[in-house]
């Protein structure tokens, strides 16, 4: 995801869409690990979505996750992790 275009629909569909059709688990996965904007995830779920069938499961999953109060995990920057690491590993020895 392009830092400060965080997306909450985004987060949304993408939870959805990859439940229903586990094609968009690949762009789920890309959008949320590259550089991608949230305007060509979309270019690039519309390409994804095939029939009026497929949209009104997607929906309907993002309706029931919203009801249910779904919020979307956390994200983490695997390099921050990996500085974290280190650091710990530096102060208190490594722990394996």
């Amino acid at each position: 995801m392009r830092e400060g275009d965080h997306c909450g629909l985004c987060d949304l569909f993408l939870e959805a869409a990859c439940r229903v059709d586990r094609d968009f688990c690949d762009l789920k996965e890309t959008y949320y690990t590259t550089d991608m904007s949230a305007d060509e995830m979309w270019d690039r779920a519309v390409d994804l979505t095939e029939s009026p069938e497929q949209r009104q499961r997607i929906e309907g999953e993002m309706d029931r996750l919203a009801r249910s109060g779904w919020v979307p995990a956390p994200r983490r920057d695997r390099g921050q992790e990996a500085a974290q690491r280190w650091l710990d590993h530096y102060r208190h020895g490594r722990e394996d």
